[in-house]
C-alpha cells in the first residue's frame, strides 16, 4: 500500500467541493459585491491565507499511536501502521491561515465598501449601491463568524476520516 492509497483522496475532493463548490443563484447585486470585493484583494486573501498553510505546515507528531479508531471504540489504523506517520493537518497551521484570511478579506471587504461608496454601483442600469454595500457589511459579519470546524475537535474527527484503514 502506498501513503496515497492510506487517505482518501475522494473524500477530500468532496470537502474541498463542500467549501469551495456551492453555487446559489442569488441576485445580480452579489456578483457586484463579490467581483468589487474581489478587485480589491480578496482572492489576495485567500492565496496569503493558502501559502501560510503551505508553508508553516510542520510534521505531525503524535502523542498516542492510534490515527483512526471505528465507532466502537476499536483501533482501525495505528501510527505504526502508516507509510507516513508524520502526515496529516497541521492544525495550529490551519487555524492561523484561517485567522489570516479573516482579517485579510475583512480588510478587502472595507476597501471594497469604500471603493462602492465613492464610485456607486450600478446593477442593470440601475444605482444600487446601498444594496451592494449592505451585502458587504455582511459579508464582514460572517467572516467574523468562526465556521464550527475549528469548534472541540471537529478538525481531529475530519482528518480522521480521511485516513484508510486496512
Amino acid at each position: 500500500m502506498t501513503a496515497e492509497e492510506q487517505v482518501d483522496i475522494p473524500g477530500i475532493i468532496l470537502e474541498l467541493r463542500k467549501l469551495f463548490g456551492d453555487v446559489w443563484v442569488l441576485p445580480k447585486e452579489f456578483n457586484a459585491a463579490d467581483s468589487i470585493a474581489e478587485a480589491n484583494c480578496l482572492r489576495g486573501a485567500l492565496v496569503a491565507a493558502c501559502s501560510l498553510a503551505i508553508s508553516s505546515t510542520k510534521p505531525i507528531r503524535r502523542e498516542a499511536g492510534v490515527v483512526k479508531r471505528g465507532g466502537a471504540g476499536e483501533i482501525l489504523l495505528a501510527t505504526e501502521e502508516l507509510l507516513k506517520p508524520t502526515a496529516g493537518i497541521d492544525h495550529k497551521a490551519v487555524t492561523e491561515a484561517y485567522n489570516m484570511w479573516r482579517a485579510n478579506s475583512t480588510a478587502a471587504f472595507r476597501r471594497a465598501i469604500d471603493d462602492v461608496r465613492a464610485n456607486s454601483t450600478t446593477v442593470r442600469g440601475e444605482d444600487r449601491t446601498d444594496e451592494v454595500v449592505y451585502i458587504l457589511e455582511r459579508y464582514i459579519r460572517f467572516a467574523d463568524v468562526r465556521p464550527s470546524l475549528f469548534s472541540g475537535n471537529n478538525l481531529a474527527r475530519l482528518e480522521e476520516s480521511l485516513w484508510l484503514a486496512s
